[in-house]
């Protein structure tokens, strides 16, 4: 009878275990998650919008680079991209290290995407 009891123990343990496990994920998930919205109203935040107002992604407090745990997704990353590749984003390069690279928010594209 105690093996019972403790295979019952045992089998409770690993579904906690794997409750924690799919808990931890999804709070982590959430810090990488963001909306096509979010970004388009920081550059907008940011008087993004021009050649001219164009600003670092740091200023606009963004990044190109993933900073999540590997195998999980950086959605900012994915949709900076996504709308640099539709033309809804530009970047502005001219004589300027990788660094200083600036990005501006073309609001007739953004129109259009809709």
């Amino acid at each position: 009878m105690d093996s019972g009891v403790g295979t019952m123990e045992s089998g409770f343990a690993i579904l906690a275990l794997l409750v924690l496990l799919a808990v931890v994920f999804l709070i982590s998930s959430k810090r990488f998650h963001c909306t096509e919205s979010e970004i388009i109203k920081r550059f907008r935040q940011h008087k993004a919008v021009s050649k001219e107002t164009a600003k670092t992604l740091k200023e606009i407090g963004l990044h190109l680079e993933p900073k999540c745990p590997p195998l999980m997704r950086d959605s900012q990353v994915e949709l900076l991209h996504q709308l640099w590749q539709k033309g809804i984003i530009h970047e502005v390069t001219e004589g300027r290290s990788a660094e200083q690279v600036r990005y501006y928010l073309d609001e007739k594209s953004v129109e259009q995407d809709k």
